[in-house]
């Protein structure tokens, strides 16, 4: 692969390449990405990290990582609803070996890598023929965006940092000066190594040949003449690249496909699911507006984007009209900085649009319309192109106007800073992620479902109940809330009403099913029937702990929900 030729270097603004050194630059990105994050460095758990992390099989340390690249990651769900990221409990596991469970450890190792993704884009950045100064600029973004605070200040955000530092290495492995027999290997073993961190790196044969098209675009002037085939015969030229990433597409879901029984998830939201595809895309390209807003001016961020913080969008609504808009101008943006030649710009919008793809919802639907977390790698591409459209222009402006865009730019970055900091603090345990959605969207069906726990909690049932039924009449087909249900039942000591609720629930859907219908039959009595069914459900969730854990304590006593039990399901 040949570098960046000269040429092509100049058609990005170098600015004041001279007058800074680039270990300056790069110790800037670096340091700025710890100090944003320093503050979560004493954290505890918080929100999916019981289920994700402690309880992923990471606990039991590195003596069964061999294990864990043979099994789900979650294991109170069936396998198609689960998800295969054995690298990221991997790491969690050699966490809890060299911290002996300690959270602050977990933190800081996610604190680390996200300096070292930070490092990377602005490395990705030089590479593709930015200046010092411009690199530093989108490093410098990058590094202390509001937008990542879900996937760094969470731990169990650590599979979104795994699969973006492999994804980054791979891209400055593929435009380096080595041959392809040191290339491609090299490619491979990173491409592997993301797939087996999180499923959304599957985008990196994408994003290489995106990045290999535009390098290879010729200026306007050219493009006529020679452009398709210079596009055509830079893209053959890589055929070993291309060849050795699809053999790895194809093993990796091979594997994916014997452990999960899927090749993409049965985890949908029921809320995604149940749309007709035709509102599904609608909704998802009206979400654009949000992805628009969080990158440009993040004053709003939310724990979670389910009904009714985001709701169905038709053809006929303002946010659809609005998302095409948002749509439009990207490509619009695109053209422009092609034309003014500044090809990073077109680069980081193309990056955006394919490693957002996975999570958007167009093709394929998920768990969730929106989070934060999905936006860590795209953002790369906003840092991309931010970075050069500001160098772009600050150093196009005459000295006065010069001085106030530098002073406004600062600004911005100073809000993003401190917008971090400030949003690190809703991390800190899981009490304070729950009053956080409660007090800043109490609208949403999570806040509901979280104000009806804390009221149970507080004795009062009557408005525990009713805001039970708030979260379920938005969240209708959702397991969970039914099984909250139960628990409370459960701990209420009514053990018939469980007992029917739970039984209008399907078998094997989850663990949490099994556990409360056992512990609910054992506490009338009928020690046959919850035996049988105890037996079953072990068939069905082989690895789950509470099932393992109860079927040492039948017959001992413990009916009703163990202190800490909990119905919530799976957000990833």
């Amino acid at each position: 692969m040949r570098a960046s030729t000269a040429a092509e270097a100049s058609r990005v603004p170098q600015g004041a390449d001279g007058r800074i050194p680039r270990w300056v630059s790069a110790l800037v990105v670096v340091l700025s990405a710890v100090a944003v994050y320093a503050n979560t460095a004493s954290y505890g758990a918080a929100w999916d990290d019981t289920r994700f992390v402690f309880a992923s099989g990471a606990h039991e340390g590195v003596r069964v990582v061999p294990e864990l690249f043979r099994r789900p990651m979650v294991r109170d769900v069936p396998p198609q609803r689960s998800a295969y990221r054995p690298l990221t409990t991997a790491s969690y596991a050699l966490d809890w070996t060299l911290s002996r469970g300690r959270p602050a450890f977990f933190h800081k190792v996610n604190i680390a890598l996200h300096a070292l993704a930070s490092l990377l884009v602005w490395g990705l950045m030089l590479r593709l023929g930015a200046s010092t100064l411009a690199a530093g600029a989108g490093g410098l973004i990058f590094a202390v965006h509001p937008v990542h605070v879900e996937a760094v200040a969470n731990i169990a955000g650590r599979s979104e940092l795994l699969a973006s530092v492999w994804v980054l290495i791979a891209a400055l492995v593929y435009l380096s000066r080595a041959a392809h027999r040191v290339r491609v290997p090299l490619l491979t073993a990173c491409y592997a190594l993301a797939l087996l961190s999180k499923e959304h790196a599957v985008v990196l044969p994408a994003l290489l040949v995106a990045l290999e098209t535009l390098r290879a675009t010729p200026a306007p002037s050219d493009w006529r003449r020679s452009g398709i085939r210079r596009i055509a015969r830079a893209l053959a030229a890589q055929w070993p690249v291309w060849v050795g990433l699809v053999a790895v597409t194809v093993a990796y879901f091979a594997v994916r496909l014997a452990v999960l029984g899927t090749l993409t998830t049965a985890d949908v939201a029921p809320f995604i699911g149940g749309l007709p595809p035709p509102a599904r895309v609608s909704t998802a390209i009206a979400n654009w507006t949000i992805v628009a807003r969080l990158f440009l001016l993040p004053l709003d961020l939310v724990v979670d984007y389910g009904p009714a913080v985001v709701m169905p969008a038709g053809p006929s609504s303002l946010r659809f009209w609005a998302g095409l808009g948002v749509g439009g101008a990207a490509l619009s943006l695109a053209v422009w900085g092609w034309r003014a030649s500044l090809p990073l710009i077109p680069s980081g919008i193309v990056w955006i649009a394919i490693a957002l793809f996975p999570t958007s919802n167009l093709l394929v639907p998920i768990a969730q319309w929106l989070a934060e977390r999905f936006l860590y790698l795209p953002s790369v591409g906003f840092a991309m192109a931010a970075g050069v459209g500001i160098v772009h222009v600050t150093t196009g402006l005459g000295r006065r106007e010069c001085r106030m865009a530098v002073a406004g730019v600062a600004l911005w970055m100073l809000f993003l800073a401190q917008r971090t900091w400030d949003r690190n603090r809703t991390w800190a345990d899981s009490e304070s992620v729950i009053a956080t959605l409660i007090t800043e969207h109490p609208e949403s069906f999570r806040a509901q479902w979280y104000l009806g726990r804390l009221r149970f909690q507080q004795g009062r049932l009557e408005e525990a109940f009713a805001a039970l039924d708030s979260a379920s009449t938005l969240q209708p087909n959702a397991i969970e809330l039914p099984l909250e249900r139960a628990e409370w039942l459960l701990r209420l000591g009514r053990y018939s009403e469980a007992e029917a609720l739970l039984g209008t629930l399907p078998f094997g859907r989850h663990a949490q099913r099994e556990a409360y219908l056992v512990r609910a039959l054992a506490a009338q009595g009928r020690h046959a029937a919850a035996d049988s069914l105890l037996t079953l459900a072990r068939a069905a969730f082989p690895e789950n702990a509470t099932l393992r854990a109860l079927s040492d304590s039948l017959g001992v006593g413990g009916a009703g929900a163990a202190p800490g039990d909990s119905a919530i399901g799976p957000r990833r």
